[in-house]
């Protein structure tokens, strides 16, 4: 997939899938292209964003839908969790009314059957006396029980994909980690798959199954969990890891130096090299292609043909 906004790459080279049952998680710096990618699947970007590729749902392409089959496959077929869950909800009509609209919008469903399956969707995710919480208006719930509720409003119709966009920002801690079980929990249970984009490598070590990290629009490397944590095959994921702050560490975490950089025109060469202490003559020749090591990708033409080794990074 590409996407250009104006005279921006924002998405330079970005591809994977994901499978029934699995949490996938997405990371990188702010402007590395990874919310606007979770947007153009369910057609969210502006009219003068040019969006290029292929997006499949269940073997049907869904890039490039018109409207009205977009709709159907919003809130549907996919789900979606917004990272505001304040500004996702309008605040002048109780959390009832807003899911029974949201019910009756894709289901053949009566008021009545509306409401006590809003009640159920609440209870699921979480929400004590959930026939009450119906009553309420958005403002009177809490950062997390509203969270809670823009979950449960994205499983109204029993979706196939669930993305969730920075879900836990504007959370505490122990708030995060509620609302990050029972993404999993759902996952699990409804057998969908859920996308999670964030910024924060220790939601991911705690809640993915796979991880897909993106810089300056490009998906620089993808793997399992546990490898890309203990043995990543990009200098810039690597970098990631060495920034973080572990417990018990007297020594200083490293931060990368320079800039997240932001593509104007096309894209020439290795996003990353500016700011990589192993860049090459040859990182800045060409865009990297993508090497398989059967366990991982990634976009390093130096640990690709084998001038750099992972165990240097």
């Amino acid at each position: 997939m590409k996407i250009r906004i104006g005279d921006i790459a924002a998405v330079s080279g970005v591809s994977f899938d994901i499978i029934a049952g699995e949490f996938l998680g997405i990371v990188g710096e702010s402007g590395s292209g990874k919310s606007v990618t979770a947007r153009s699947i369910l057609g969210l970007l502006p009219k003068y964003a040019d969006v290029s590729g292929s997006v499949e749902l269940s073997g049907g392409e869904i890039l490039g839908a018109d409207r009205q089959s977009l709709r159907k496959i919003r809130g549907r077929r996919i789900g979606f969790v917004f990272q505001d869950a304040l500004a996702a909800l309008d605040p002048v009509y109780t959390i009832g009314d807003q899911l029974v609209e949201a019910l009756q919008a894709h289901l053949p469903i009566s008021r009545k059957a509306a409401m006590e399956k809003a009640a159920n969707l609440l209870d699921e995710v979480g929400l004590k006396n959930p026939r009450e919480q119906l009553k309420r208006y958005p403002h009177q719930l809490s950062g997390g029980m509203r969270q809670r509720v823009v979950i449960a409003s994205a499983l109204i119709a029993d979706p196939e994909l669930i993305i969730a966009d920075e879900p836990t920002t504007a959370l505490d801690v122990t708030v995060q980690k509620q609302v990050l079980q029972l993404l999993r929990r759902i996952a699990v249970n409804r057998g969908a798959a859920v996308i999670l984009i964030t910024h924060d490598l220790g939601v991911v070590a705690q809640t993915c199954d796979r991880v897909a990290v993106f810089y300056g629009g490009v998906l620089v490397e993808e793997a399992d969990t546990l490898s890309l944590f203990s043995k990543p095959h990009h200098p810039y994921t690597a970098a990631l890891m060495r920034s973080l702050p572990k417990l018990g560490d007297r020594e200083r975490f490293e931060a990368i130096p320079g800039n997240p950089v932001q593509i104007r025109g096309t894209l020439q060469a290795c996003p990353f090299a500016p700011r990589c202490r192993f860049a090459a003559p040859q990182c800045v020749e060409a865009v990297p292609s993508e090497y398989n090591t059967g366990h991982s990708k990634h976009r390093c033409v130096r640990v690709g043909e084998g001038k750099l080794m992972v165990e240097e990074l």
